[in-house]
């Protein structure tokens, strides 16, 4: 008995200073023990929701006298965790407001604890426990940067790819921030780079919608008269009828150029001609009359130019008095100057070549060669110097030859070296008096006699050349650097080739072939051979080709009749066709020679009678 009474007294004593202990209640706790030793709690196994108060609501009472969290008061936000009564943010997710999660170590609500907790592509900094954007690059994907914790495009240009750099303020990559990440400029609203955003960055204008330059955007941009085509846009002649003269109509739809009529219906008279957009009458009466018929003109020692003033010029050489002579038409009569008298036993035998080219102050100048001598003839100071280029002492001699004067006053001379088959000689002499020479090898193995020259609108010689039988015809052409190149065109030739070359260095070679007058063109794939005339009466002897006012071909040349008589052809194109006017019953021409005046549109053309040297002049009636 006294044992169990000694062991009743001792579990007294412990519970006693359990509670004296525990200190854990504000207002102190009473433990109630039962005699048999047991005791009686009120505290429930499981948690339940948080009260009102943020006390755990507690299940059955406390009936053994131990400390529960029913005996715990906790302030504003926090729990009392039955484990150690102690008061506390959480002890599992549900005491956390939405969205965050306990960390029950510590038992704080935070926003996250792993990468899971956080929301759509943002990830947790375990460190801080908060969801971020980005902690490092691996974060950001392929394409960006972590920045601050934010996800951007960039940071420097390093991290944008090729082609673009980085705008450091909004961290964005960019094709341009500066005019020295582009070619051209930037624009700066846009951040890409432009041809121009004004006139300014253009050598003409700038189109600040497109920011393209361009040639205009209104008619301000354009020179004189032209207007801005702004559907082009360009400078152009016109865009309606109010841009012509009363006379003219706009081609709107063909060239935006003003021209005399569009169809038959705007002619007055005549038929409006595709081509050129003129209204014509059928051509063409011709007017003839003879010069120099005192004068022994030699065979191929003739040329006829235009000058400034439209008057015809016409150097040759006669014979008989050994003399090179120039001969105007002026005022319907003809004067003669003498350029020189050759002093040489062989001048009427040696067949004399004769070439002449206007410059750009209406003077002529002249090249004869005879047979050992080549004279260049300029004019000075109201007559002529004369001065031998070159000479062969003993064997060789010069044969045909050509000259051009370009749009500097430069002189160019070909002329082919008689013993040395396809062999030239060409020289120049610029206004200043310079000048060079090249030996050119055609390298055919063959003569190359025939020559016409003309010059690019770079100032580059050109000639053609052929010979009789199947040499062909050849064109030859200076580069800027003094190389020569030749283009073989094909085909048989029994005539001296001509060249003709407009305004945008367009080719065009007249030459015969078969009989008739064949006309090559230059094209960007190569020359294009074109039958002008073809039948039985279609016979094109040494045919001359020149240009007309729209930069059309225009050929001379003489044939013969159904009874073989000799007659002189002028072939031009109307509509599409070629088409070929009589020019003259002139008994025998040979060699004919044409000049074309743009301005007043009428050619001038000279023939020698192939027998007794006898000079024919032509042109339009309506020039009289």
């Amino acid at each position: 008995m006294g044992s169990r009474v000694g062991a009743q007294i001792l579990i007294v004593g412990v519970g006693l200073l359990m509670v004296l202990g525990s200190g854990c209640a504000e207002g102190g706790i009473d433990a109630v023990n039962d005699m048999s030793g047991n005791e009686t709690s009120n505290q429930s196994s499981d948690k339940g929701n948080q009260s009102d108060d943020n006390q755990k609501n507690q299940g059955d009472d406390n009936q053994n006298g131990e400390a529960t969290c029913a005996d715990v008061e906790c302030g504003s936000g926090l729990i009392c965790d039955p484990e150690d009564l102690e008061c506390v943010e959480c002890v599992d997710d549900g005491d956390c407001p939405s969205g965050d999660v306990c960390d029950e170590e510590n038992r704080e609500c935070v926003a996250c604890l792993d990468d899971d907790d956080c929301p759509g592509d943002t990830v947790c900094d375990v460190e801080d426990l908060v969801c971020t954007g980005c902690i490092e690059d691996d974060d950001c994907g392929p394409d960006a940067v972590c920045d601050d914790d934010v996800c951007v495009s960039c940071i420097v240009d390093d991290d944008c790819a090729s082609g673009l750099v980085c705008d450091e303020e909004a961290n964005a990559c960019v094709e341009c921030t500066g005019d020295d990440h582009c070619d051209d400029v930037c624009d700066v609203v846009e951040q890409v780079c432009v041809e121009c955003i004004s006139d300014a960055d253009c050598d003409e204008a700038c189109d600040v919608d497109e920011k393209v330059c361009v040639e205009c955007v209104d008619d301000g941009h354009c020179v004189g008269d032209l207007v801005c085509d702004t559907t082009v846009p360009i400078c152009v002649e016109c865009v309606e009828d109010e841009h012509c003269s009363e006379e003219l109509i706009c081609d709107s739809e063909g060239g935006q150029t003003c021209l005399e009529c569009l169809d038959d219906g705007d002619c007055d008279e005549g038929e409006c001609h595709p081509d050129y957009g003129a209204c014509i009458s059928p051509c063409c009466e011709f007017m003839t009359e003879s010069f120099a018929v005192e004068r022994s003109v030699s065979f191929a020692a003739f040329e006829v130019v235009v000058d400034d003033d439209g008057v015809p010029v016409v150097g040759f050489a006669d014979s008989d008095a050994d003399q090179v002579i120039v001969a105007r038409r002026e005022a319907g009569s003809w004067s003669y100057d003498v350029v020189a008298t050759i002093n040489s036993d062989n001048f009427i035998t040696s067949t004399p070549n004769l070439s002449m080219d206007i410059d750009s102050h209406g003077q002529a100048h002249l090249v004869l060669s005879n047979r050992n001598k080549l004279h260049y003839f300029r004019p000075s100071f109201g007559g002529w110097t004369e001065e031998i280029i070159d000479e062969f002492d003993g064997v060789g001699f010069f044969n045909r030859v050509g000259m051009v004067v370009d749009g500097e006053d430069t002189v160019h001379i070909v002329t082919e070296d008689g013993p040395q088959d396809g062999e030239f000689h060409y020289y120049w002499e610029a206004a200043d008096g310079s000048g060079g020479s090249d030996i050119i090898n055609a390298g055919t193995g063959q003569a190359l006699r025939f020559i016409d020259m003309a010059v690019l609108s770079d100032h580059r010689p050109v000639f053609a050349t052929s010979n009789y039988g199947d040499v062909g015809i050849f064109v030859y052409t200076r580069s800027s650097t003094g190389f020569w190149s030749a283009e073989p065109l094909g085909g048989e030739t029994s005539n001296p080739p001509s060249i003709a070359i407009d305004e945008d260095d367009q080719m065009w070679v007249a030459t015969s072939g078969d009989g008739h007058p064949v006309i090559w063109k230059k094209t960007s794939t190569g020359w294009e051979e074109e039958a002008v005339l073809e039948g039985p009466n279609s016979t094109g002897l040494f045919p001359q080709v020149d240009l007309d006012e729209n930069g059309k071909p225009l050929l001379i040349h003489h044939g013969y009749d159904d009874d073989w008589d000799g007659l002189l052809f002028y072939t031009r194109r109307e509509a599409g066709e070629w088409v070929q006017y009589e020019v003259s019953d002139f008994d025998n021409p040979s060699y004919p020679r044409l000049a074309y005046d743009r301005q007043a549109q009428i050619p001038h053309i000279v023939a020698r009678n192939q027998f007794d040297t006898r000079m024919e002049y032509y042109t339009f009636d309506d020039s009289m």
